[in-house]
This record gives C-alpha cells, structure tokens and sequence, in this order.
C-alpha cells in the first residue's frame, strides 16, 4: 500500500487571509473529524472570521494544500 493510501483524508486550517495550512493527516474520516473537534476544544473563544478548520479526502497524486 503507497503511503497515499495510508493517509485518505487531511485536516486543514483556513485561516482569515485564505491561507491553508495542513494540521495533520488521518486514515480515516471519522479520524479527521476527531482530530478536528480536538483542535476547536481547545482554541479560544475567536471571532468568525478569525479562520477555521476542514476536513477534505487527499486527491490521487499529491495532497498539498492549493490557496
């Protein structure tokens, strides 16, 4: 198994300018919305449009975050 496979989905931080920034890579979606919850428990209290998190599948042949 190629290690694309290994890591199906990735959780990204959007932040307020459009920025990505991968936070991590997970087996599976339920994984991902874990590891998401576990990254909104603990930030401060922000305003909306102070940046946010997604949950997105890896796309076959690279999963490198476009802006």
């Amino acid at each position: 198994m190629s290690d694309i496979n290994a890591r199906l989905w990735q959780v990204i931080r959007l932040d307020e300018n459009g920025h990505r920034y991968r936070i991590g890579h997970c087996t599976t979606r339920a994984d991902a919305q874990r590891l998401l919850g576990r990254l909104e428990q603990g930030a401060p209290t922000r305003p909306v449009d102070a940046g946010r998190y997604l949950v997105e599948r890896v796309e076959e042949g690279g999963d490198v975050p476009r802006p």
